[in-house]
C-alpha cells in the first residue's frame, strides 16, 4: 500500500508521526502511535531480513533506554527491584548513594522508548517503499541542493546492502571465533572488504560521470504531481500533527507562564490528562 503513495506523501507520514511521537506523553497515545507505525511498516510486507534488521535497531535501542531509565529514575513513588550498589559500598556507594533498579523507572524508559520505535518503524518502512530515482526527483525539486540530493539518495540505495553486510559481519565473526589465528583472520576478512568498498566508490563515481553529472550544472525538474488520495493524505496526516502540536505548545506556554489565554482553560486542562 505505502508504494502505492508518490514519495511526497511518504515523507509527509513520516513527519506527522516524528510531530505526533515529541507531542504525546499519555500512554494510550503513545502505544496508539506506535500501533500505526507498525501497521504502516507491516504495509511493506517485510521479509525474514527485514524482520531480523528491525530487531536489530528497535531492541537495543527499547533495551537500553528501559535500563537508563530504572537505574537512575528520580521521580515518587519507587519501587527498589534490585539492589547493584549498596550505599554502604567503598567509594561508588558514597559518591552515588547507591545505585537501585527501579521497577517505575522500568515502566517510563518502555512507555518512553515507543517515541523512538514508532518513529524508527516507519523510517525503515518508507525507506524500503522508495526508490532513489524517487528521491533524487523531490530532493532536487524542493531543496535545489545537488550535493544533497546525491548523498541523500545514496543513503536510500544502499540501505538494503547494509543489511546484507551486517549479515556478512556476523558470518565473518563466527569465523573468528572458531580458529586460533584471529590476526590471520582478521587480515583475511579487512583487506577483501576494504577493496569492495573502493571498488564501489569507484563505480559510483564513474556511473555519475558517464551520465553527465555535475554539480555545477543546474537542472529544471519537473514538479511532482500528487492524486486526490496523496493530497488529502498529506492535509490529514500533517493536520493532525500541527493540531496536537499547536495545543501542546500553548499548554507548555500557560504551564511555564509564558502566556495565558482565559478562553482556553479547558483547552490545557484536556491537553494535560489525555495528550
Amino acid at each position: 500500500m505505502l508504494r502505492r503513495l508518490n514519495i511526497i506523501t511518504r515523507l509527509m507520514i513520516l513527519l506527522s508521526i516524528n510531530i505526533l511521537a515529541l507531542t504525546f506523553d499519555n500512554v494510550k497515545n503513545l502505544v496508539l502511535l506506535t500501533l500505526i507505525s507498525l501497521a504502516i511498516w507491516l504495509s511493506t510486507r517485510p521479509n525474514m531480513d527485514r524482520v531480523k534488521f528491525t530487531l536489530l535497531i528497535v531492541v537495543p535501542t527499547m533495551w537500553s533506554f528501559v535500563l537508563m531509565q530504572g537505574l537512575f529514575y528520580s521521580a515518587e513513588p519507587k519501587t527498589v527491584l534490585l539492589v547493584i550498589i549498596p550505599p554502604n559500598f567503598p567509594v561508588l556507594g558514597q559518591l552515588t548513594g547507591g545505585l537501585y533498579l527501579i521497577y517505575q523507572g522500568l515502566i517510563y524508559g518502555l512507555v518512553q522508548s515507543l517515541r523512538m520505535v514508532s518513529v524508527i518503524l516507519v523510517g525503515l518502512a518508507v525507506a524500503w517503499s522508495s526508490s532513489e530515482t524517487e528521491v533524487f526527483q523531490v530532493l532536487r525539486h524542493y531543496l535545489r541542493s545537488r550535493k544533497l540530493t546525491v548523498a541523500v539518495g545514496l543513503a536510500v540505495r544502499f540501505l538494503d546492502e547494509f543489511q546484507e553486510n551486517l549479515k556478512l559481519v556476523r558470518v565473518n565473526m563466527k569465523i573468528l571465533s572458531r580458529t586460533r589465528n584471529i590476526l590471520k583472520t582478521f587480515t583475511n576478512i579487512v583487506i577483501p572488504l576494504t577493496a569492495y568498498i573502493i571498488r564501489k566508490t569507484y563505480t559510483i563515481a564513474l556511473s555519475l560521470i558517464y551520465r553527465g553529472f555535475t554539480l555545477a550544472r543546474e537542472e529544471n525538474v519537473e514538479k511532482p504531481r500528487l492524486s486526490m488520495l496523496d493530497r488529502s493524505l498529506i492535509a490529514s496526516s500533517l493536520g493532525i500533527a500541527l493540531t496536537f502540536a499547536i495545543m501542546k505548545i500553548l499548554t507548555l506556554f500557560f504551564l511555564y507562564g509564558i502566556l495565558y489565554v482565559p478562553q482556553l482553560s479547558y483547552l490545557y486542562t484536556w491537553v494535560v490528562y489525555h495528550v
